[in-house]
């Protein structure tokens, strides 16, 4: 994209109308049993139909409201994605020709190369 790919992203952003908080912190996640909105850190003016959270739970402090049963699906998840250990990973990508005969082929014959 000419400017730059976070270009794409802040224009997704701006058609969709939402209202988009980086580093904001959030130290709790409630869900309103009679509107069924969501609200941060207890406070009514920040209710939201969704809530999206970019940041590995494992490493947030959130605590969280969201069903009365424990064994609901929702809370199950939460539970699973903030006890689960933090991963950096890493990617390299590298670009070549193979050569068949490291792979015990004898020609460069095509139909090696595929699937």
């Amino acid at each position: 994209a000419n400017g730059g790919n976070s270009l794409i992203e802040q224009g997704l952003i701006e058609q969709s109308k939402t209202n988009l908080f980086l580093n904001f912190e959030i130290s709790k996640i409630r869900k309103d049993r009679a509107t069924h909105k969501y609200i941060l850190n207890d406070d009514n003016a920040l209710q939201y139909d969704y809530v999206v959270i970019a940041t590995p739970l494992c490493l947030s402090n959130i605590t969280f409201d969201i069903s009365d049963d424990e064994g609901s699906a929702c809370n199950q998840q939460i539970a699973v994605l903030s006890q689960q250990e933090y991963v950096d990973v890493y990617k390299h990508y590298v670009k070549g020709t193979l050569k068949p005969q490291y792979f015990g082929f004898e020609n460069n014959d095509e139909k090696h190369l595929q699937n």
